[in-house]
């Protein structure tokens, strides 16, 4: 279904760009406060993106970079696959 211009098409992109930023700030821009689940994908994130500093295969400055593209596929895009309860 297209979207065109609409507010609905910027939404899934802010919500990945926001959980990255989640991180470093631990807070959203988005009440999360009802959903245990989305919290807990935040907390998986949070998790993955601190090993990725760890192993230096993550940047934390001058912002986010990503070292190891092998990294991400293992680590980091998992968290964004959906996984039923």
């Amino acid at each position: 279904m297209p979207l065109d211009f609409q507010p609905m098409r910027w939404q899934l992109a802010i919500h990945l760009i926001d959980s990255v930023f989640y991180a470093e700030t631990h807070t959203v821009s988005v009440g999360f406060q009802e959903s245990a689940r989305a919290l807990q994908i935040l907390e998986r994130l949070r998790a993955a993106i601190e090993a990725g500093y760890s192993q230096r295969s993550l940047l934390s400055k001058p912002h986010l970079v990503l070292l190891n593209p092998t990294f991400y596929h293992q680590r980091m895009k998992l968290v964004f696959i959906f996984e039923p309860n």
